[in-house]
């Protein structure tokens, strides 16, 4: 698991982005994870922006749900 050899680095720029997009498409939601984690410990030291971002949330769902 932990070979070094195992890991290499892309032959052209063409390699890469086609390595960032399965990366991105395959995580996408580990990295949506993260980025809600840190959102929400963000907003603990800011109580005020916490009540906003739940009544934002709230009445989007509202409307999510609502709509025809």
């Amino acid at each position: 698991m932990l070979d070094i050899r195992s890991f290499g680095l892309p032959g052209n720029i063409a390699n890469a982005i086609g390595r960032l997009k399965t990366n991105s498409a395959y995580f996408r939601m580990n990295y949506a994870a993260i980025v809600l984690g840190i959102l929400f410990l963000s907003l603990l030291w800011h109580p005020i922006s916490l009540i906003v971002y739940i009544a934002a949330m709230a009445g989007w769902l509202f409307l999510y749900f609502l709509r025809d």
